[in-house]
């Protein structure tokens, strides 16, 4: 699809709570991460270096929900 398209978007599921999401990050050109509000802070850390484990690309964080 790469060559019939300029940009793929994928909406995974949960990054820490289904394997699937971690294999699509990581062969993914970038990840921008989504983080909500209700979110704990060590639990977005954990996320990000589960990525950053797996050698994916994060290019940046979308908060969701925050006021």
């Amino acid at each position: 699809m790469k060559t019939q398209l300029d940009m793929i978007l994928i909406d995974t599921p949960p990054l820490l709570q289904i394997s699937d999401a971690r294999l699509i990050c990581h062969d993914a050109d970038a990840v921008v991460m989504v983080v909500a509000q209700h979110t704990l802070r060590e639990v977005a850390i954990q996320a990000k270096q589960r990525l950053m484990d797996d050698g994916s690309n994060l290019i940046g964080t979308i908060l969701n929900k925050w006021d």
